[in-house]
């Protein structure tokens, strides 16, 4: 068996720290050649809306509103060669040098080697 793709899903409340570390993939991915990069591709953007009373004991029709938005990206990685130490090379790289507040969802594909 060997890694054929790597899908990796970012999420963040913040949309300059989800821009700033997909910039970040895309300018280290020029010292691999074995790999394809595609993305980022931006996924819908969840928004949750809370609504609360200002006033807990009276005034009930005083509300007040907030909302939480996440966003979303998807950076695909594929092997051109048969070698998985390729992709796994690629994402040691990134190991201590995300930003805080990013949370990071890796996905590998594998594809076994069937000879007939």
């Amino acid at each position: 068996m060997f890694i054929t793709k790597c899908s990796l899903h970012l999420k963040s409340f913040d949309l300059d720290v989800l821009k700033d570390s997909c910039a970040l993939i895309l300018k280290n991915k020029i010292n691999l050649q074995n790999l394809k990069l595609t993305g980022p591709i931006n996924l819908p953007t969840k928004i949750k809306k809370i609504t609360v009373l200002r006033s807990p004991h009276i005034d009930k029709k005083s509300r007040e509103q907030f909302e939480i938005r996440t966003y979303t990206k998807t950076i695909q990685i594929e092997s051109l060669t048969k070698n998985t130490n390729d992709i796994i090379n690629f994402m040691k790289q990134f190991e201590n040098s995300f930003f805080f507040g990013l949370n990071i969802k890796v996905v590998f594909t594998y594809k076994k080697d069937v000879l007939l």
